[in-house]
Parts: structure tokens; sequence; C-alpha cells
């Protein structure tokens, strides 16, 4: 028998039946988020339409670049390296990169033939991360999932 206190009920007709206390609720509707609204991505994420795994158009190295909703990460030839990224617009902001610190600021464009590259508006503070983007074209080689 538990130590937990319980209500007990009994009729005339049938014999005593003990019915454990009902726990309080965790969250009502009210209180409790929507999962889309608990899933959703910050106001300068990344659009769906950038994100994927993208690599080099034509490929003589082996490059790729994979973007998320507010994170980026390069590979090249074995090296990774990556950070996050914010979007306003046409503007896609590269930072906090685990090769470097730099900040990298670029102007994205995907053509009607879905080709990705990046426009430098100034230049890239993490020169890695410059030669990975700069006059180069990306294919989605994998949507995101």
């Amino acid at each position: 028998m538990s130590s937990a206190p319980s209500a007990s009920l009994a009729t005339s007709a049938s014999p005593m039946v003990e019915v454990p206390p009902s726990p309080p609720p965790t969250s009502t509707p009210e209180d409790s988020a929507s999962p889309a609204a608990s899933a959703s991505a910050p106001a300068d994420a990344a659009p769906i339409e950038l994100r994927g795994t993208w690599a080099r158009e034509g490929a003589t190295q082996n490059l790729r670049l994979l973007i998320n909703p507010t994170t980026y990460r390069i590979t090249r030839d074995g090296n990774t390296g990556g950070g996050s990224i914010s979007v306003d617009g046409s503007t896609i902001r590269f930072g906090d990169s685990s090769p470097c610190n730099g900040v990298g600021l670029y102007r994205w464009n995907l053509d009607d033939d879905r080709v990705l590259t990046f426009e430098p508006i100034e230049p890239d503070e993490c020169p890695g991360r410059a030669v990975a983007l700069e006059d180069v074209s990306y294919v989605l080689l994998f949507p995101p999932t």
C-alpha cells in the first residue's frame, strides 16, 4: 500500500475501493506553445531556399557548404570550419567561425538554374572562408531535412 494519500469510495453494494489522487496539471493549453511556434526559426535565420548541403559546381576540389537556419559549415578537402550566420534579405553575415573570429558580409544570389553564389560586401576577415565563398558557384546537393 502506498504512503500517498488516497480517497476512498464505498457504497453499500460494493466493497471499499481506493482511488489514487489525480496529479496536478503540468500545463494548460493557454500556457504551452504550439509545436509550430516552438520550432520556428529566429527572424534572421537563413531562408529555406538557402538551407541544405551545397557542392561546388564543376568541383575540381571537394568543397561543400552546409547551411542550417543559424549556422554554417564549410568542408574543403577534409578540413572543416563553421560558425553562425544571420540573414537579412539578400545579405548574409558569417561569424563566430571555428578557425577564426572574423566576420564576413556577403550578398547571396540564387539564380534561375538554382546556382548559389556569394559576392563580398566588404573584405572577409577570414581568408579561408573567403576562398570558399568568393568566385565560387554552388549547386544544391542535399536539401534540408
